[in-house]
């Protein structure tokens, strides 16, 4: 899997994205919805596992077998004794600009 970090917008409103970084991850396509703090519904279409040292923010952009992902959640994933080992991305897909 590809991250891309968010780093601007350009004239038009485009989001602008930085290089890519490329990281091991678990990845699983799912069918699900989400209420978003606005009150509207926002659809999810996968989730994915990362190390937990890997650099991911909300809003980042994720590439995973030639189709392009919107980081929309993602929480620190604790094992049984507590420690953080993963953290789990909310993603939905993303049209190609």
């Amino acid at each position: 899997m590809t991250i891309y970090g968010q780093t601007s917008y350009n004239a038009e409103g485009r989001e602008v994205v930085g290089a890519g970084v490329s990281v091991d991850c678990r990845f699983q396509e799912t069918s699900k919805q989400k209420l978003a703090p606005n009150g509207s519904v926002i659809s999810i279409d996968a989730v994915a596992y990362v190390p937990e040292d890997t650099t991911v923010d909300d809003d980042d952009h994720v590439e995973y077998d030639g189709t392009r992902y919107k980081v929309v959640g993602l929480y620190a994933t604790p094992n049984g004794l507590g420690e953080v080992e993963f953290i789990k991305l909310e993603l939905t897909q993303w049209p190609q600009t």
